[in-house]
């Protein structure tokens, strides 16, 4: 499913977020192991036939966070998508707080391609 994330700042694990309850989380309850995908720059070369891409897969397993773990992907999710509202952001997450769970996806398998 699609998720907003960041990446640690090890880039050893995955963060995203999730409300408290819901579809994700009962997926992750049965079988926390996981794999991730990102398709970054593409664009299609119509003459050839062809794209240009970059892409990485990612498998671990997941596991929920808690206390200063929690906060800083938070605010590392926070970095990413709204970097100039940090002040904003940083009472949207202590309002959202509670409502809020924050996973981690341990990354134990990269694998990546690419055409330039």
């Amino acid at each position: 499913m699609p998720l907003s994330y960041s990446l640690s700042k090890d880039e050893a694990a995955i963060y995203f977020h999730s409300a408290r309850e819901g579809r994700k989380l009962d997926i992750i309850a049965e079988n926390n192991r996981a794999s991730f995908a990102v398709v970054g720059k593409s664009e299609v070369i119509a003459e050839k036939f062809s794209m240009r891409y970059e892409s990485a897969i990612v498998k671990g397993y997941v596991e929920e966070v808690f206390g200063p773990e929690k906060q800083l992907a938070l605010e590392g999710l926070l970095q990413k998508y709204s970097p100039h509202y940090l002040a904003e952001g940083r009472r949207y997450i202590q309002k959202n707080y509670n409502l809020t769970a924050v996973l981690k996806l341990l990354i134990q398998e990269i694998s990546g391609k690419a055409r330039q």
